[in-house]
């Protein structure tokens, strides 16, 4: 998400993606310009052992086009989700450049282009991403890519290191748990009163830990 209209100007768009580190392909993180979603989540739906990855591409796809901020994922979830997206842009490429060279105009290149490079770059990022079994990302420019860099630095720091860098997805689904444990526990605690508990029940529900 920009920071300011100043900081990153739009006539720099695409800003250079950063995956791991290392700059990316022209238009790897535009995902938004190819229609691969729908396509992507049928055959995610269609085999099993993709059960609940369109929940994890959806998630990656609203957070890999962040300019000026670091983000992440699981390496193992994001490999997948870079395989199921290489092979639907593979499998109807000729669909797809067909439906974007309709609305050619509406794109900042040539729809080969941009295709093109997110292809390329879905390759380069599960290369990487299996190579250093990380995936960190961020766009904007060479400040950003330092930046990236010194949070990877700080994330492979030990546990115990107070200037370890926690990882934004790990961040991110630990507060998502919390707050949904803590509705749980409010709902499991209404029942008292309410239900015939026996005093063992009732003492169970009293000690649940409060989430602050």
């Amino acid at each position: 998400m920009m920071d300011s209209e100043n900081e990153y100007p739009e006539r720099d768009f695409p800003w250079t993606f950063y995956f791991n580190g290392e700059a990316m392909p022209r238009w790897t993180n535009c995902f938004f310009l190819v229609p691969l979603r729908a396509r992507t989540e049928e055959l995610m739906d269609k085999w099993d052992a993709f059960v609940g990855y369109s929940t994890h591409l959806f998630r990656i796809e609203c957070r890999i086009d962040h300019v000026g901020d670091i983000e992440s994922e699981s390496p193992h979830i994001f490999r997948v989700c870079c395989l199921a997206m290489a092979f639907v842009l593979l499998r109807d490429e000729v669909e797809i450049l067909e439906s974007m060279s309709a609305e050619r105009d509406q794109y900042p290149a040539t729809p080969a282009g941009i295709v093109a490079g997110v292809r390329d770059g879905l390759f380069a990022m599960h290369k990487r991403c299996l190579a250093d079994d990380l995936a960190f990302w961020t766009s904007g420019y060479e400040r950003n890519q330092h930046a990236l860099r010194e949070c990877i630095r700080r994330h492979q720091l030990p546990l115990t290191d107070p200037d370890r860098f926690e990882a934004p997805h790990v961040v991110r689904e630990r507060q998502d748990a919390e707050s949904h444990l803590k509705w749980i526990r409010s709902d499991i605690i209404s029942l008292i009163g309410t239900r015939p508990l026996s005093k063992h029940v009732r003492t169970l529900i009293h000690a649940l830990p409060k989430i602050t």
